[in-house]
């Protein structure tokens, strides 16, 4: 068995768990919130009632879906809804259920003061947005109304502080509501049961070792749940060895345009086989495995396009979900 068909058997047998909340992280650029809105829209399209939650700080239009990412969720298609995490829109929400007549302090906390404090206390950010989904997975009277919630977290630094955020806390503060929400949220987080961290990298050397450090951290220091590493933008050996060595020895015996093809050709399957070896280091180094997701090419851009495409590549690997 070679280095190809070993790495597409392993990631054919790769799953990623059935776990309620799935944190999707990766460096900017690898295709992250893609992964992460194909990850929802194909749970959503097996009938779960799915939440697709963003990191953003202000409403702004979904890159891939038609509609404006609102801290509410808001329907997107069937099964499927969208909403984003705020730090102060969640605090400002956790006051209102939890202090009376919170309608007279709502001037405090929309002031600049207020703003200027939350912006400079360390994790308050990261606390406050990981209770929103502690809110979301818990549901109202212990009732969840997700089945699967999908975060698109920040980037892998910041994902990295954020998941670190409730243990400091609880360490650090032994008392009071902060210590008891920070133990709520670490619960959470680390029930391999209802949630999986998923890091999503580049087919290249690099952005794979990063990858799988932070894979190392947040299942070793962190003690949290990982899943298959997602390789996103892979292309697939369309040609043995042989037969691109056959090609190439044509020569000038072929005319200028076809020579343009063969050279083509044999710069995707150059660029495949490198992929194979990083694709093979990862299998062999990682239990978890890997989900490949091929390179989509457009003519034009088609948004529906791409999370169809995806969604198709990451469908295997959730089949071990529960429905």
């Amino acid at each position: 068995m070679n280095e190809t068909q070993a790495a597409t058997q392993a990631s054919a047998t790769a799953k990623i768990p059935g776990t309620q909340l799935l944190i999707v992280t990766g460096k900017g650029g690898v295709g992250k919130t893609a992964i992460a809105t194909a990850l929802a829209t194909a749970s959503a399209r097996k009938g779960k009632r799915t939440l697709l939650t963003l990191y953003e700080r202000e409403d702004a239009k979904h890159p891939l879906l038609n509609l404006r990412v609102v801290y509410d969720p808001t329907q997107a298609e069937a099964n499927l809804w969208v909403s984003r995490l705020d730090s102060r829109l969640s605090m400002k929400e956790y006051l209102h259920r939890n202090i009376p007549m919170h309608l007279l302090y709502d001037w405090v906390l929309n002031g600049k003061m207020m703003s200027q404090f939350t912006d400079a206390a360390p994790g308050f950010e990261e606390i406050m947005c990981l209770g929103k989904l502690y809110d979301l997975a818990e549901g109202s009277d212990g009732k969840a109304e997700f089945d699967t919630i999908v975060f698109d977290a920040p980037a892998t630094g910041h994902c990295a502080l954020m998941l670190r955020t409730p243990s400091v806390l609880a360490s650090t503060i032994r008392g009071g509501p902060v210590n008891s929400s920070a133990l709520k949220i670490q619960s959470l987080i680390s029930d391999r049961q209802r949630c999986t961290v998923l890091v999503v990298a580049l087919a290249e050397e690099m952005a794979i070792q990063e990858g799988g450090e932070l894979l190392d951290y947040v299942s070793g220091e962190l003690g949290l749940s990982t899943g298959p590493m997602i390789l996103n933008r892979t292309r697939p050996r369309r040609f043995l060895d042989q037969e691109i060595q056959q090609l190439v020895k044509q020569g000038d015996s072929v005319s200028q345009q076809t020579r343009a093809v063969v050279e083509s050709a044999v710069a995707h399957h150059k660029q495949a086989t490198l992929q194979a070896g990083y694709m093979d280091a990862v299998l062999r180094n990682r239990s978890e495995g890997l989900v490949e997701v091929e390179q989509l090419i457009q003519q034009r851009f088609d948004a529906h396009g791409i999370i169809d495409g995806i969604a198709a590549a990451l469908e295997p690997a959730l089949e071990g979900n529960n429905s």
